[in-house]
Order: C-alpha cells, then structure tokens, then sequence
C-alpha cells in the first residue's frame, strides 16, 4: 500500500496551484454600488463606450490575473488612427500595459464586462481592481470590504 504521508502536503500544493489561477475584480461605481467577481485568470474584462469624436465602438480588452493586464484594443481604423495620429501601434503599446487599479470615466454609457456578468452604467466614474485569489487568502492583502 503507497505511503499516504506526503497526501496532505501534496493536496496543499495543488489548491495553491489552482487557487492561484483565480482573481477577485471589484467594479465600484462613484455611488457606492460594488459588485465583485470571482474569475479565472483567462476570462476577459472588457470595457465597451463609444468615442465621443468619432462615435465608433471601442473595446478595451484585458485580463485579470493579480491585476489588471491589457491584451488590446478593439474599433475601427479611423478611430485607432485617431488614437495613435498614425504615428504608432496603439495595440502594440496597449499590450505593455499592466495596473492593478483602473478608473474610467465617461458621460456617455459604458459597459463592463467581466466573464459572464456585464454592468452597464451611464454618466459616472467606475473603477475596477483585480487581485490573486491566494494574496487574499495568505493575508498579504487585505481583504476588501464594502463600505
């Protein structure tokens, strides 16, 4: 019969494995409204709005895994071209991007989408965080609290 000593052990490392894999982001609106989802580290946050110069659809694509990690930008060339002045790649740059903390602010509608739960919000400020599942759990950082 195998030895069974090491099965704790063994079963601690593999939550940690697993649990490192999971990010909390926090959606919190200027009023007060928080909403926190619990994801994978490759389910997509996508902010949407539409420009305000050139009202096309844009989508700013990242993934939350212990922050905040831009993969790109999605709209039309005349408003990419709007955003660089031709004169560099905006997804390019984009992908070197990494916060753990953003803050969006719009008068028009946006929408956020993190995995499967979308909130829309129109006129106000939202600010979205992300942060490892395990820097919670080992006390690293502090939990947040809703005020």
């Amino acid at each position: 019969m195998p030895s069974l000593r090491y099965l704790p052990l063994t079963l601690a490392v593999l939550a940690v494995i697993l649990l490192s894999r999971l990010s909390l982001v926090e959606l919190r609106t200027e009023e007060g409204h928080v909403r926190r989802v619990l994801v994978t580290c490759d389910a997509p946050v996508v902010l949407e709005f539409n420009n305000s110069l050139t009202r096309s659809l844009v989508r700013l694509k990242f993934k939350a895994c212990g922050g905040l990690w831009a993969e790109g930008i999605e709209t039309d060339p005349g408003t990419l071209e709007y955003y660089s002045g031709g004169f560099w790649d905006v997804n390019e740059s984009a992908r070197s991007f990494r916060a753990e903390r953003l803050r969006f602010c719009s008068a028009d509608e946006f929408i956020v989408r993190v995995g499967e739960v979308t909130k829309r919000t129109w006129e106000t400020c939202i600010e979205i965080s992300a942060v490892n599942f395990v820097d919670i759990l080992s006390g690293l950082l502090p939990i947040p609290r809703e005020e």
